[in-house]
């Protein structure tokens, strides 16, 4: 997702544009992407704005190619693997899942995370989903994830999945 300013300056009651876009390669159905839009303001330095859109075909990229080689590739990588390097839980989550599946997981699959049925979405986050575009994000599949990083986020995925019960 890329985003252009009309102008890098834009004083107190003026207004400026934000062209917004975002790139359908490799997402289908309900996409949901945050903008952070900084400033000098001191009592709100920074804001956070949803972009929603509805990709009807693109879960394949542009050229055929695995989800892995896409997201993880220079041009992708430093939004869906650099944000998360070291991270764990919530934080690792917020940083390299939320933008496909919402900060509060509105896009994960979460009704079959009950105690002991969550080996499903360890699977998903470590080898990805074969047809959609969740790469696989273990190391072991190219990704920027160790072991101990994916157990982290299925207790996360799990905890979100408690508060909408």
């Amino acid at each position: 997702m890329a985003g252009l300013v009309s102008s890098n300056t834009v004083a107190p009651g003026e207004t400026g544009r934000l062209d917004v876009r975002i790139d359908p390669i490799g997402k289908k159905g309900k996409v949901t992407k945050t903008v952070a839009v900084y400033s000098d303001d001191a009592a709100e330095p920074k804001q956070i704005l949803q972009v929603k859109a509805d990709v009807r075909h693109g879960t394949r990229s542009a050229s055929g190619l695995r989800m892995e080689k896409v997201l993880f590739s220079a041009r992708c990588k430093s939004c869906h693997a650099d944000a998360g390097r070291g991270q764990k839980g919530k934080t690792l989550y917020e940083a390299i899942c939320a933008f496909c599946h919402g900060v509060r997981g509105e896009g994960v699959s979460t009704h079959p995370l009950r105690e002991g049925t969550d080996a499903w979405a360890r699977n998903w986050i470590a080898v990805g989903k074969p047809g959609t575009a969740m790469a696989g994000y273990s190391k072991k599949q190219g990704g920027p994830l160790e072991a101990a990083q994916i157990e982290s986020l299925v207790d996360h995925i799990k905890s979100l999945s408690r508060r909408r019960d």
